[in-house]
């Protein structure tokens, strides 16, 4: 699996609302869904499948006003996984500013614990039905809707 592209959320080019990184072809989709069906969040969501395609991603961009508003990390993906990703994000000085969210199946407290020391803004957990997506939506729009603090 590879870059998965950008799905725009209005005509032309929109801001980057958020970077999804999960190597789940079918969450991306229901992300896409719940965005689509629960936000008014104007913006483009683009979606790679694990952490190092994130970060050559989030590399390409020279001026710090394009980077995403929000980074959204499944934990458990293949090359770099979401907490080895958050803690590289988290170290680097123009993506540091960036609130990264984790949203992972894991309910185990250690991950939990481990995303909290390196810097997650929150962690969330998959729910199990498309309905409960509606809250996760409108508590990561929230995070679409303000710029990312760059520090420059």
């Amino acid at each position: 699996m590879a870059d998965m592209g950008e799905v725009s959320g209005e005509q032309g080019k929109a801001k980057l609302c958020a970077l999804i990184v999960d190597d789940d072809l079918e969450d991306h989709q229901i992300i896409r869904e719940a965005f689509t069906m629960f936000s008014s969040v104007a913006g483009s969501f683009h979606y790679v499948d694990n952490g190092q395609r994130a970060l050559d991603f989030l590399t390409r961009y020279q001026d710090p006003s394009e980077l995403p508003a929000l980074i959204v990390l499944d934990i458990n993906m293949p090359m770099l996984n979401g907490l080895e990703t958050l803690k590289i994000l988290k170290e680097h000085d123009t993506f540091k500013m960036i609130p990264v969210v984790i949203f992972s199946s894991s309910y185990n407290p250690a991950d939990i614990e481990m995303a909290r020391q390196h810097g997650a803004a929150d962690y969330i957990t998959k729910p199990n039905s498309f309905s409960q997506y509606k809250e996760i939506v409108d508590k990561l729009s929230v995070y679409c809707c303000e710029a990312p603090a760059t520090g420059v």
